[in-house]
């Protein structure tokens, strides 16, 4: 098996969801290496600086010595966890696809662009109105001595409180978690009613889904933490996302109404002329129907519905895509 292909191609078909699920495994993988050479040279506190330096801090002005980590923060996690990779990976396919599939790969492209910045600068703004502890005083260790060692040299104590677990300063998890959920409250809001399979539970919707694991993570994370506080913000932008659409306005598309795509496509034409021999009588209604559609057609109708969603097409590429549906179930019969 090629893997180099299989991975093209699962980018090729998925896109924005895939390339995002890319980008996950990408900073797992990243931050497994970093911590196996940091283990070899026995510096754990030098690893811990590192994951400081690309995770979000609550703090402006700790964030404004680590500008990068505006656009870092969604790839690292607290510890090193493969079973929250797989759960946030599965969340993010299933409702990435939905948002994808009704609104098209281009919203969910810039929805995901124009998130993590946001998300980012939302939450450090929010979070600078709470005070987080900053030290976990190690069990046995009394905290006026604590505070002792922390005022004499502050390093010492500082090593001795390192864990797997990022600094409270930071986001205590993988912020990807907080950009998944913009697109699973947006494609609630989209399509509440949408069935989704569920193993033991069978056809459920997703509105139901989607609610219940924003409780579990709100639950999880706390509603006051810096990682809390992540996951409100997305969920918020997502429905404000669909609520300004509804009413006609895309915020993505103020903010890229400049963007154009690197491949344009060919303007779509219409072919007309029968593909049929002269023998079938030209009034045949089965005969008109297959003369017009070709499936060069059909596929033009279906790379713009994946990339701007159903929404986007004209009158006549609708009834066009209505026609084709119904020449397959005529095929089927005959």
């Amino acid at each position: 098996m090629d893997v180099q292909k299989e991975i093209k191609d699962f980018l090729q078909r998925h896109k924005t969801v895939g390339w995002l699920i890319g980008l996950m495994v990408g900073g797992f993988i990243l931050q497994v290496l970093l911590l196996l050479v940091f283990a070899l040279i026995d510096n754990k506190p030098a690893y811990q600086s590192v994951m400081y330096a690309l995770t979000l801090p609550y703090s402006l002005k700790t964030w404004l010595t680590q500008p990068w980590s505006i656009i870092t923060w969604p790839l690292f996690m607290a510890k090193i966890d493969p079973l929250r990779l797989l759960v946030n990976g599965l969340i993010l396919f299933a409702f990435g696809r939905i948002h994808q599939q009704v609104l098209g790969e281009l919203r969910t492209r810039r929805l995901v662009m124009l998130s993590v910045p946001l998300i980012g600068l939302l939450t450090i703004a929010f979070s600078s109105m709470f005070t987080f502890e900053t030290t976990t005083i190690p069990t046995g260790v009394d905290k006026s001595v604590a505070i002792e060692m922390q005022a004499d040299a502050p390093q010492v104590l500082e090593a001795a409180v390192y864990s797997a677990a990022i600094h409270p300063n930071h986001l205590h998890a993988s912020g990807m978690i907080a950009l998944i959920m913009v697109l699973v409250v947006s494609a609630i809001t989209l399509v509440p009613n949408y069935p989704i399979q569920l193993f033991l539970f069978g056809q459920v919707r997703i509105v139901w889904v989607g609610v219940i694991l924003l409780g579990i993570e709100l639950m999880w994370a706390g509603f006051t933490t810096p990682l809390g506080i992540a996951l409100i913000v997305g969920a918020v932008l997502g429905y404000l996302h669909v609520f300004l659409l509804k009413s006609g306005t895309d915020i993505t598309e103020i903010i890229w109404s400049y963007y154009q795509d690197s491949k344009p496509k060919p303007k779509m034409t219409v072919k007309y002329g029968s593909a049929f021999p002269e023998s079938k009588k030209p009034g045949s209604a089965k005969t008109e129907r297959k003369s017009v559609i070709t499936q060069d057609i059909i596929d033009d109708i279906l790379d713009k519905i994946n990339d701007k969603g159903y929404d986007s097409l004209t009158r006549e590429e609708k009834e066009l895509l209505f026609k084709a549906s119904s020449q397959k179930e005529d095929e089927k019969k005959e």
